[in-house]
C-alpha cells in the first residue's frame, strides 16, 4: 500500500474551480457558493444555482481517486439504509485547466451539531438516545450487508480479514517509521508495542465481512438542532470488514457523550476484545490519514491520549 499525500491547495483557490466546474456541468449560474468544512482530504463547498437541483454541495478532493471512490461508497452504503445518504450528481477527473478532483451531491438538511460539547450540554437524555438508536441503526444495517471477500469495496479479494488487515497495518506502522516529521517517537513506539501483540488483540476470527461506512464519526452525521439525525455523509474507502472496524469512530470527538458506542454494544453482541481491537484500529487509521494528508501527531493529541489508555490495558 502506497500512501500519498494530499494534494496542497487552499481553500479560495479550489473554491473558483468549484465554480467552474458547477456552471460548466450544469450550464448554469450560481446565486452563492461559500466554503462550509472539509477534513483530512476535501473542500466543501455549498452552492446555489439556476437549475435543478437549485441546491447542491461540492467537494474537492485532494488525493487521488478518492472522489470516484466515494461516490461508489455512498451509493452503496446509502441503498435501503434508514438514515439518509446523499444521492451523487457527478464526478470529475483533474485537467490541467482545473487540477483536482470534484464530487457533486445532493444538499442534506441539518449540520454537525453533535460535535459541538456545549450543544450537547443542554439536550436531554431521552434525545441523546435517540440519536444513538438512529446511528446504531444504520451501523446494524450495513454490518448485516455481507460479501464473499474482504477488502476495499471496490477491490475485495481476500477469503480471511486479516489476510487484508495485517499486512496494511504493518504498513502504516513503517510508514510512520519512515516520516518522523509527521509522526513522533512515542507514537511510532506505541504503534510498534501495539503491532507486537497483534495475535493477543485479534486472537478471534472473524467469521464474515460486513459492509463498513469507514469514518462514522459525530462530525460525519447531520442532524438538526432538536439533535434528530438527518443524514450520514462522507465514507472513507468503505470496505467489506470486521465490522467492529467501523466502532473505533464512536468514540471520537463527542460520541461518548452521546453513548455512540456502548449503544452499539448493548444492540450487538461484539468480541472479547472489541474495545481493544478498536483502540488498535484507531491508532492505525489515525496515522494512516495524518500521513496521507501531511499533517502532524504526536503524543499531545487528545485522541492519541485516550487511545494509548486503552492500548495500555493489553
Amino acid at each position: 500500500m502506497d500512501i500519498v499525500a494530499k494534494k496542497n491547495y487552499t481553500k479560495e483557490a479550489v473554491l473558483v474551480w468549484a465554480e467552474q466546474v458547477l456552471s460548466g456541468y450544469f450550464n448554469c449560474g450560481i446565486s452563492k457558493i461559500k466554503y462550509c468544512g472539509g477534513g483530512y482530504f476535501g473542500y466543501v463547498y455549498y452552492a446555489e444555482i439556476s437549475v435543478k437541483p437549485y441546491r447542491v454541495v461540492i467537494k474537492a478532493c485532494l488525493a487521488d481517486e478518492m472522489c470516484e471512490n466515494e461516490a461508489r461508497d455512498l451509493k452503496l452504503i446509502g441503498e435501503g439504509c434508514p438514515v439518509a445518504v446523499p444521492e451523487v450528481y457527478f464526478t470529475i477527473k483533474a485537467s490541467k485547466s482545473i487540477p483536482i478532483d470534484f464530487i457533486c451531491m445532493q444538499y442534506m438538511q441539518g449540520g454537525t451539531y453533535a460535535g459541538i460539547g456545549m450543544f450537547l450540554a443542554f439536550k436531554s437524555k431521552a434525545a441523546k438516545a435517540a440519536y444513538a438508536d438512529k446511528v446504531t441503526d444504520a451501523l446494524l444495517f450495513w454490518h448485516s450487508q455481507t460479501n464473499e471477500y474482504y477488502g476495499l469495496t471496490g477491490n475485495a479479494v481476500y477469503t480471511d480479514w486479516f489476510d487484508y488487515y495485517r499486512p496494511l497495518a504493518l504498513d502504516i506502522l513503517n510508514s510512520s517509521q519512515e516520516r518522523t516529521d509527521l509522526v513522533s517517537n512515542d507514537v511510532s513506539l506505541l504503534m510498534r508495542q501495539a503491532f507486537d501483540k497483534f495475535d493477543v488483540i485479534f486472537f478471534e476470527p472473524v467469521d464474515k465481512p460486513s459492509l463498513v461506512h469507514g469514518d462514522l464519526n459525530v462530525w460525519n452525521i447531520l442532524c438538526d438542532k432538536n439533535l434528530k439525525v438527518t443524514a450520514i455523509i462522507d465514507p472513507l474507502e468503505s470496505k467489506w470488514a470486521d465490522r467492529e472496524f467501523d466502532l473505533f469512530q464512536l468514540r471520537n470527538q463527542t460520541g461518548d457523550k452521546l453513548d455512540l458506542y456502548n449503544t452499539y454494544k448493548r444492540k450487538y453482541k461484539t468480541s472479547k476484545n472489541c474495545d481493544i481491537k478498536c483502540a488498535f484500529y484507531g491508532l492505525f487509521n489515525e496515522v494512516y490519514c495524518t500521513i496521507k494528508a501531511n499533517l502532524p501527531l504526536n503524543e499531545n493529541n487528545f485522541y492519541y491520549k485516550w487511545l494509548k489508555k486503552e492500548l495500555d490495558k493489553t
